[in-house]
């Protein structure tokens, strides 16, 4: 018996009661507006788009706006290699090395 995709809703719980206010200065603080995500799983094969790099030891990958930023390891037992940092552009679909010698990196918060 195989499962069945369907399509799944992830919405905030509405149901739940708020905590009582212990402090006045909180009340005044704004919390952000919650949105809604929708999963729809239906035609996901259509979506997925294959990436030009060749297989290896691939982490820390780091999604911007039509781009991918991803650290190369070397694989194991191989000697002489070091770690290096990558950025995949999706729309011209081409990999360009960023620096080598990297095993961590971070992305500002903007994005850029």
């Amino acid at each position: 018996m195989a499962a069945r995709n369907d399509e799944v809703k992830i919405t905030s719980d509405t149901t739940a009661k708020p905590a009582a206010k212990a402090d006045s200065t909180k009340d005044s603080a704004k919390k952000p507006a919650v949105k809604s995500l929708t999963i729809v799983p239906d035609g996901f094969e259509a979506r997925v788009q294959v990436l030009a790099p060749a297989a290896g030891n691939y982490g820390l990958l780091k999604a911007l706006e039509g781009k991918l930023v991803y650290a190369r390891f070397p694989n194991t037992g191989t000697v002489g290699e070091q770690p290096a940092l990558y950025l995949y552009d999706a729309e011209k679909r081409e990999e360009k090395k960023i620096i080598s010698g990297v095993s961590n990196f971070a992305i500002s918060g903007d994005g850029k």
